[in-house]
């Protein structure tokens, strides 16, 4: 079983270098992460509360000095700061858990490479809610929500600040999703429906930033980009922060991107 993972694992990270030369396809602005979760889902309206999961392929409790542990405290105050509640008592995924709440999982994979310094890994964050298979009346747990998987390789140095940003970007595209689902649900309860004029503005914003800034980064992020880098896209809107040159993104103590190379 385990030299059928390193070889999976293998394939993935000549896959992942193959997506990152310069003839990749890049999906058009109109599929970026944060509009990719309109319209609402309607099966995040009903979510109060959630456990929070971490789901390592390998099952470790940490990988170099990145502790699983501490990622999913850092999961889980990003999810109470939004105002949804944590279900206590699960621990990296392990023990009983009630159908009646949802899980947040995230599914992690990761590889060093041998003699070096440097990491492959696959990220998503993945929603799972109570269903029910009427025919056998069997109740269980479908993935009803994910976010776009985040593929990348990074340094053994930058590798746990990589990673848990990535998480922490995904789970406020899941905070994005939860708020306009019940947004959406207040909204046809009270016969109107907005969301589409409350979105405008934030991707017009969006725009006239990219167009007078030549270097961008997230505020979660150690990293500054070329406003055109593909890593530079998954930033949502809340969390951008813009350059005029260089010295400008080096003075906030931000180092240039690995692959777009400002």
């Amino acid at each position: 079983m385990e030299h059928k993972y390193l070889i999976f694992t293998f394939a993935f990270s000549i896959f992942l270098l193959s997506s990152l030369c310069p003839a990749k396809t890049e999906l058009p602005k109109e599929t970026d992460a944060f509009l990719l979760i309109a319209p609402a889902n309607p099966a995040l309206a009903s979510i109060d509360q959630l456990y929070v999961i971490i789901e390592p392929a390998d099952k470790s409790s940490s990988i170099g000095s990145l502790s699983w542990k501490k990622l999913q405290l850092k999961v889980e105050n990003k999810l109470k700061n939004a105002g949804i509640a944590i279900a206590q008592g699960i621990v990296l995924g392990k023990g009983q858990r009630e159908h009646n709440i949802a899980e947040l999982r995230v599914y992690m994979e990761m590889l060093k490479f041998s003699n070096s310094k440097q990491y492959v890994f696959r990220a998503q964050t993945v929603l799972a809610s109570k269903a029910h298979l009427k025919e056998k009346n069997l109740y269980f747990k479908a993935e009803v929500w994910k976010s776009k998987p985040i593929m990348d390789i990074v340094s053994s140095e930058y590798m746990p600040d990589t990673v848990t940003n990535a998480i922490i970007e995904q789970v406020e595209e899941f905070i994005y999703a939860h708020k306009a689902a019940n947004q959406k649900s207040s909204e046809t309860k009270n016969e109107r429906d907005t969301k589409t004029q409350t979105k405008k503005p934030d991707r017009q914003t969006n725009k006239q930033k990219e167009v007078n800034h030549a270097f961008v980064a997230s505020k979660n992020s150690k990293v500054f980009h070329k406003q055109n880098c593909s890593s530079a896209e998954r930033i949502l809107p809340k969390n951008l922060v813009t350059f005029n040159d260089i010295s400008q993104a080096v003075d906030t103590k931000r180092r240039p991107c690995k692959k777009c190379k400002p």
